[in-house]
């Protein structure tokens, strides 16, 4: 696929225009309105932060909902204001990722590596079908579908997934290494 074929497909109504769409609500919006909130909220952030495992099926369940063949059809064929609504839906769950991915980043809590890559690892396994996939995945969108839209879709899919989830591992496990490499201090010594 050349660059040309590539710009044609991002259009109004394509696959790519849906999928820039949801890269930019669940890794731009939702991380944003994380902190918005974390920063308003603090106490209330911390409440509804411990559910970092309930809130990672969330998003990844409507995610692989939303881009099933029949509601991903469906979605791209329906109106305007479902169109938003199901976005609305998916930049909620994202967002309540990002707000418990945020105060255990926060609370020095490691293992939220573990969500951040299951995550990245399960939207870029999606954008690899999408971009190598021998055929269109949904063939009942006819001409509104062609496979060059397919696989620009999925080449910003890969774009986006490396950059923030595996982006914000990478940053968690320098940053843990950074810390292991102080000297520790022990108070019982006094020099």
């Amino acid at each position: 696929m050349g660059l040309a074929g590539m710009a044609l497909t991002i259009q109004a109504g394509s696959l790519t225009h849906h999928m820039a769409a949801h890269i930019f609500a669940m890794s731009v919006l939702a991380p944003l309105v994380a902190w918005l909130f974390i920063q308003q909220w603090p106490r209330l952030a911390r409440q509804v932060s411990p559910r970092l495992v309930v809130a990672s099926l969330l998003q990844l369940t409507f995610l692989a909902l939303w881009h099933s063949p029949l509601v991903m059809i469906g979605s791209m064929q329906a109106s305007l204001f479902i169109q938003l609504g199901m976005l609305g839906l998916l930049a909620l769950a994202a967002s309540w990722f990002w707000i418990c991915v945020l105060v255990a980043i926060a609370n020095n809590r490691i293992w939220v590596i573990a969500p951040l890559l299951l995550t990245g690892k399960l939207v870029c396994l999606f954008a690899i079908l999408l971009v190598f996939a021998p055929r269109a995945l949904y063939p009942g969108m006819g001409h509104m579908l062609q496979i060059e839209d397919q696989q620009a879709a999925g080449l910003l899919m890969l774009t986006a997934c490396p950059l923030t989830y595996v982006g914000a591992s990478i940053y968690l496990v320098a940053r843990w290494f950074s810390d292991l490499s102080k000297p520790e201090v022990r108070p019982d010594i006094v020099a």
